[in-house]
């Protein structure tokens, strides 16, 4: 970690050569604020047992949300599906900053374009860390783990939009990540199942 020349906290001392960040100190306290409001830390049962973060259940039924679950490294027919449904929304771009269990600290917030690879980018820059990216009216939002997974929320309009066909989508995280993870790795089933009984009312499958 760098200490920026913002005095928030850039987690990779790149980004501050090529993203603009969302405002000065004070602009990206409350855009942190905004995105910790949204999230909740827990800790994974054992053989796990880290923390972990994940979408707030009051958030998520305060908003009446669906989630679904996509790679950090989206294809550019996808990444530019995503991001033609946030502009679509009224967006100029949108906001990312860590959310981090270990830390759970305001870190800079960047501000993004649409940019073809700008989605994958945010995460490759944040390996490891737990993130979220938002809008300022917090119209949808985004979780990644730091390692391959992204939990996407919004209202089931907006994922429709974003995602196509999302019981495609379901199958893909099933079949690719969540029972070939958990046959292969206990801890990953302790991680999962919990992670599934908290998203399950919600999940997009269609």
């Amino acid at each position: 970690m760098t200490q920026s020349p913002s005095g928030l906290r850039a987690l990779d001392p790149d980004l501050d050569r090529h993203v603009p960040r969302a405002g000065d100190d004070a602009e990206q306290r409350r855009l942190g604020l905004l995105a910790w409001e949204m999230a909740e830390i827990w800790t994974v049962p054992p053989p796990h047992g880290e923390r972990a973060t994940r979408f707030s259940a009051d958030w998520l039924r305060h908003k009446g949300w669906c989630v679904a679950f996509v790679s950090d490294q989206l294809s550019a027919t996808d990444e530019a599906r995503l991001f033609q449904a946030v502009r679509s929304r009224g967006h100029n771009g949108w906001f990312g900053t860590a959310v981090d269990p270990r830390g759970a600290e305001l870190t800079a917030v960047w501000k993004w374009g649409f940019a073809e690879g700008d989605f994958g980018w945010f995460h490759t820059a944040h390996s490891g860390v737990w993130v979220m990216g938002f809008t300022a009216e917090r119209d949808f939002a985004f979780i990644g783990d730091g390692d391959g997974l992204v939990t996407l929320a919004g209202p089931m309009a907006f994922l429709c939009e974003a995602l196509g066909d999302l019981r495609k989508r379901w199958t893909d995280f099933e079949e690719e990540v969540r029972i070939p993870q958990s046959e292969r790795y206990p801890p990953a089933k302790a991680y999962f199942d919990a992670f599934m009984a908290h998203y399950e009312p919600i999940i997009a499958h269609a």
